[in-house]
């Protein structure tokens, strides 16, 4: 039985590459077993994103044990929910928006989980089946359409297994999102300045909360900082850098850090803690990201009215937890999230004390390390409790980034919460 950290193995990734002269000697010969393919030098951006897509869902019909999966997309003229790709030969009809009940709760936020046929007139299922399920494929700030998965036979679907379909869904909604970063503009480049990458990755909704402060900075240029309140009242909060090899373009990086953000949001919403919020992530994003890309992640889900929380770490990340009568820094030797598909991430639990602040920052891998990270929260120890009591989560970021630059390894980003 699968649990919420068993890992769905994701399908090899075809990313595109420069077109190559074919040598004679590279041409596959008459003697090919049927069935092997051959290696293809070149593919086209549309043809790799319809192999990508077609590839997540035969491998999560397979690994999950359905028969077939249909992904929709809602088109926004017509009001119809059409397929963008199927593992069925036949392709379902394109469905209006008002006559697809099952699509229209998945698309409101909840999932439509129908073991058997009883109630499958009442949810317009798009196929005859036994069984099925169907989840929003969304961003934070777009609803693209639904996934439906389907088996033949009655069969129970438990929640562990709802998570991982969620998981796909959340994959689904990186690969729309690439796609629209990677379609040709039409406006001259000589006449547009194109934005830096960091501007946008900032967070996109203010944060107005009785309880919490929340400050953030980011200071590289292929790094980002973000926070957003889930519909459960909890916030989410993190800093994030890209870290990648030699011969990794930039455009490349922005869309790794794009399809980070997308992942942290989407899958946030159902995680029961930090740990589970990144190993969801990593799953998203291991066969996404160009190869010898990562991002470092710092993140952090709080109870705002309790104070309850967790974090968790990936590549070189620190968490600062501070207050008058004490401070602690924790770090991790996680790899980057995307370097390793099989990594399982650490959950810290915490309550965060009236006026306690956390801190979670990422730098360089080559210079944040655990000295430095203890080295930089002392700068907390000589700080008086009367200055404690009046240090905001603005002032305890800019502490922590002073500290860190003096230590030797500058915060390519980082993030503050500060309990009232």
């Amino acid at each position: 039985m699968p649990t919420d950290d068993t890992h769905l193995d994701p399908p090899t990734i075809l990313m595109p590459v420069q077109p190559t002269v074919p040598q004679p000697d590279a041409m596959p010969g008459p003697g090919l077993p049927s069935g092997m393919p051959a290696t293809v030098a070149f593919a086209g951006e549309t043809t790799l994103f319809e192999q990508r897509i077609t590839s997540v869902l035969a491998g999560t019909t397979q690994g999950l044990r359905y028969d077939l999966a249909d992904f929709f997309v809602l088109d926004d003229r017509t009001a119809e929910l059409r397929t963008l790709a199927s593992t069925a030969k036949r392709h379902a009809r394109p469905r209006p928006i008002e006559e697809a009940p099952g699509d229209l709760t998945a698309l409101a936020g909840e999932a439509v989980v129908l073991e058997d046929d009883e109630l499958m007139p009442e949810f317009g299922t798009p196929r005859k089946c036994g069984a099925a399920v169907c989840v929003p494929v969304a961003s934070d700030t777009t609803i693209h359409g639904t996934l439906w998965l389907y088996c033949r036979e009655p069969r129970t679907i438990s929640d562990p297994e709802l998570q991982l379909v969620e998981i796909v869904a959340g994959r689904l909604a990186v690969e729309l999102e690439r796609r629209e970063l990677l379609k040709p503009r039409t406006t001259s480049v000589a006449s547009v300045t194109p934005p830096e990458p960091a501007r946008l990755l900032l967070p996109t909704d203010a944060l107005q909360l009785d309880e919490l402060e929340v400050a953030g900075q980011t200071d590289a240029t292929l790094a980002l900082h973000d926070w957003h309140t889930l519909a459960d009242g909890r916030v989410l909060v993190y800093a994030g850098a890209f870290v990648g090899s030699p011969g990794v373009k930039d455009e490349e990086s922005h869309l790794t850090l794009q399809a980070a953000r997308i992942a942290l949001r989407s899958h946030a919403e159902t995680a029961v803690n930090a740990g589970r919020l990144l190993n969801r992530v990593t799953d998203t994003l291991s066969e996404a990201s160009p190869g010898g890309a990562g991002v470092s992640i710092a993140a952090a889900v709080v109870d705002p009215n309790t104070g309850e929380g967790s974090y968790a770490l990936a590549g070189a990340a620190v968490a600062m937890r501070v207050r008058a009568s004490q401070q602690q820094a924790d770090s991790t030797d996680d790899p980057p999230v995307g370097w390793d598909s099989e990594q399982r991430h650490r959950t810290a639990a915490f309550e965060l004390e009236i006026r306690e602040r956390l801190i979670l920052a990422v730098g360089d891998p080559r210079q944040l390390d655990a000295r430095r990270a203890r080295r930089i929260v002392k700068v907390f120890a000589d700080v008086t409790a009367d200055n404690h009591r009046r240090m905001d989560a603005w002032r305890a970021m800019d502490a922590a980034v002073r500290r860190a630059e003096a230590a030797g390894a500058p915060f390519d980003s980082v993030i503050a919460l500060r309990r009232k």
